[in-house]
């Protein structure tokens, strides 16, 4: 039992370790596939690189609404709103996001999203669905020892990706276990130093 723990603490010190190299790496935001109105779900997940939190709300029939929260070493690391339109389409549910997020102050994202998939396969037990993001990055960085405020940081360019997004989710008809993986390509300039993919392990609540 020992051994298992010092196992378990290498690896979760060994992740961090190995997250912190990297200035910037894919967020899995959360392909909700929402049905109707009044539907809500939470996810909660978890990657080597942070820990992920979403909620996603349909106020009226076909709009959804989509907040997201990432958070590194349990610093908020990355903040997201979006705004979407879901609707059966054929045998699964589709849905298209636009969203505008922040990183640590000095990372401005605007994307959009497209999401198709499948809710209650099973007997209710499996949901799968699989996104494509494009994104547009305005990055801010500043020289080591440069303490001027980040309107006065020189060093600003752009950058744009492309991600496509998988998921899968498995449970009863309101909870369930779910995992999401994200591929970056980047176009262009990479930019910062990253790392171009992430997967995700997180609980996901349907209301």
């Amino acid at each position: 039992m020992k051994n298992k723990l010092m196992i378990l603490l290498f690896s979760v010190l060994a992740a961090i370790c190995f997250s912190s190299c990297y200035e910037y790496w894919p967020v899995n935001c959360d392909i909700p596939l929402m049905e109707e109105e009044g539907d809500c779900r939470i996810d909660a997940s978890l990657s080597a690189f942070s820990e992920n939190v979403s909620v996603t709300y349909s106020p009226v029939e076909h709009l959804a609404l989509q907040s997201e929260m990432v958070f590194f070493l349990y610093v908020p690391y990355h903040f997201r709103q979006g705004v979407g339109y879901y609707t059966h389409l054929g045998s699964g549910v589709g849905e298209m996001y636009v969203g505008y997020g922040m990183e640590l102050g000095r990372l401005y994202t605007e994307d959009v999203q497209l999401n198709y998939g499948w809710n209650g396969l099973c007997n209710g037990k499996m949901d799968i669905g699989f996104g494509l993001r494009g994104s547009m990055f305005e990055w801010y960085s500043q020289d080591e020892g440069d303490d001027e405020p980040i309107e006065y940081w020189e060093n600003r360019f752009s950058m744009h990706t492309i991600e496509p997004q998988a998921m899968i989710r498995l449970g009863g008809e309101h909870m369930k276990f779910s995992m999401s993986f994200v591929y970056c390509f980047f176009v262009g300039d990479k930019g910062p130093y990253s790392w171009p993919f992430n997967v995700n392990l997180g609980v996901n609540y349907r209301f």
